[in-house]
């Protein structure tokens, strides 16, 4: 009931001119932004509430601003930018960035997996096999797979398990796509010796369909 009856402020009146426009650069629609805002801060309350009262009621004023998280949010994941260029568009600290984009991808992950990245049955593979065919004409195909490696700092006591033969220490990003693009399934945080396949067979996904 009190997630139901928690109305969002406007942000657009209570944020700068210059940080208005902000909110308009990321690759979502203001009401798209303010759809999940209300989602996300009925799942944060949530949690919130599930540790006490008090600790609940001392955050509601907060959560009032999870709209504007959501822009903050946005704007990394659309553009790439670190935590420290974020800081200075937005006039705040660095950890403060950090802690939104952590708070926030956890709340997102816990909204929307089951929607974006379902668990798919045997009708579904079939599906996205048949719309290879159709669109791209590859046959017997149900997804296309490729990865990222994203350049790291190499952690304490890691010895070589992320050196790549690029000569740096990597994570790999690997995800497999459907004929439309869309996220069928990902893994994230395999060493950056691992090979494309190698990641596949080892993750989730490859262990369930092996």
């Amino acid at each position: 009931m009190l997630c139901a009856n928690l109305k969002l402020i406007d942000v657009d009146n209570c944020l700068p001119e210059e940080e208005r426009y902000q909110l308009s650069y990321p690759t979502m629609s203001h009401a798209q932004i303010e759809g999940l805002s209300q989602s996300v801060v009925c799942s944060m309350s949530k949690m919130k509430w599930r540790k006490s009262t008090e600790e609940f009621c001392s955050s509601v004023v907060d959560t009032l601003f999870h709209q504007a998280q959501i822009s903050r949010h946005a704007v990394f994941l659309a553009t790439g930018d670190s935590f420290k260029t974020i800081s200075f568009s937005y006039r705040l600290g660095k950890s403060t960035v950090g802690a939104i984009v952590h708070d926030t991808s956890i709340a997102v992950i816990d909204l929307l997996l089951e929607e974006v990245m379902p668990v798919l049955n045997e009708e579904k593979w079939n599906a996205i096999s048949e719309e290879f065919w159709t669109k791209w004409q590859f046959p017997n195909c149900i997804g296309s797979l490729d990865a990222k490696h994203v350049t790291i700092q190499a952690p304490n006591n890691s010895g070589s398990l992320y050196w790549n033969y690029k000569k740096t220490y990597y994570i790999v990003l690997l995800a497999l796509v459907d004929p439309c693009y869309n996220f069928i399934a990902i893994d994230v945080g395999a060493y950056g010796k691992n090979s494309d396949g190698g990641i596949l067979v080892n993750s989730n996904l490859g262990k369930q369909y092996a």
